[in-house]
């Protein structure tokens, strides 16, 4: 009589697209190859948000992978929401087009979401590579009003010892364990834990969403885990270097949105002013020197702008009462995702 051995557990894969070119195909070849024997590949969902190159004819040619097209570019958290709607694994993963899996990432996954130490876990990363296979750095500690100032001041690289930067080196996280994030690149979570938390919340166009989910997962007693042996190539930057001022703009915006839901008021009034007294005239300053001033000028002026908007009603800010109706809207909390 012939016995059967069960199949190995599943988990989905969603890849958000726009514009990514060969990368998407080089990230879907490394899934297919990868090891399936301890953890296989569920349902792998690519969601493009309306790219213009011939990415996306490259997924529609991928056996096994189901596509789902958005008619304009909806945003980074509001695509994985969609694609994590497809599969009914037990576990998703939130893979960045331009990553690419190791022969035995998905093994080694496996063998660290069993360990007794992640037992508590609910999110789980990977340790980021280059093409040389030098680790990257692929953890972060939570964002913090002390943590963002003394970046913007320099402080982090003149005495990283004593003024730690957010995200960690490699050596700061060589041991693996529980960290307050993990990259977004590579990003495991339980599917239980993602409906729990309804998704990642879609206030944040690009960046920062795995920010918030880890933040919120941790709030339900559910951290990341850092798998230092789950390796990973990542590229990184290959859509957001087409558009340098978006990426600017966006990635202030976005701060400010996770200081305007988890912070004090007066911490994220902070942040605000800190950024535009310190950190755009450093970038502007910066972008004199290498010639990027153009886009740093407009996405610093699409952040201001932002900010300005804030406000409830046209009142100019330049008023005593218009001022304070400007900064309590800055200061009160948006609504959505707690």
């Amino acid at each position: 009589m012939t016995t059967h051995s069960p199949a190995p557990p599943s988990l989905d894969i969603v890849i958000v697209n726009w514009n990514t070119g060969p990368y998407l195909g080089r990230c879907l070849d490394s899934i297919a190859t990868a090891d399936h024997s301890k953890l296989r590949p569920g349902t792998v969902v690519v969601v493009d948000n309306a790219s213009t190159d011939r990415s996306l004819l490259v997924a529609q040619a991928s056996p096994g992978v189901t596509v789902l097209t958005n008619d304009r570019n909806r945003g980074f958290a509001t695509a994985c929401n969609q694609g994590a709607r497809i599969g009914r694994s037990d576990f998703l993963l939130f893979l960045n087009p331009d990553a690419e899996l190791e022969f035995d990432t998905l093994t080694q996954l496996h063998a660290c979401m069993n360990s007794s130490a992640a037992h508590r876990a609910g999110v789980f990363g990977a340790q980021m590579v280059n093409r040389a296979g030098d680790r990257q750095s692929s953890c972060s500690r939570f964002p913090t009003l002390w943590l963002a100032a003394v970046e913007m001041t320099g402080l982090s690289r003149v005495a990283p010892r004593v003024f730690p930067r957010r995200h960690l080196s490699p050596s700061e996280s060589s041991a693996g364990g529980m960290v307050d994030q993990v990259i977004g690149s590579f990003f495991v979570v339980s599917r239980e834990l993602f409906e729990l938390l309804d998704g990642f919340d879609e206030r944040f166009f690009v960046y920062y969403e795995d920010v918030d989910f880890a933040y919120r997962a941790r709030a339900v007693g559910r951290p990341c885990y850092f798998c230092p042996n789950v390796r990973v190539y990542h590229e990184g930057g290959v859509s957001s270097d087409r558009l340098p001022a978006m990426r600017l703009y966006y990635s202030l915006r976005s701060r400010t949105e996770f200081a305007r839901k988890h912070w004090p008021r007066w911490q994220c009034a902070s942040l605000v002013g800190l950024i535009l007294t310190i950190e755009i005239p450093a970038r502007l300053s910066i972008a004199v020197v290498r010639k990027e001033l153009r886009d740093t000028a407009r996405g610093s002026l699409l952040f201001a702008r932002y900010v300005v908007d804030l406000a409830p009603s046209p009142t100019s800010p330049r008023t005593t009462a218009g001022s304070r109706r400007w900064y309590r809207s800055l200061l009160r909390r948006p609504r959505g995702k707690s």
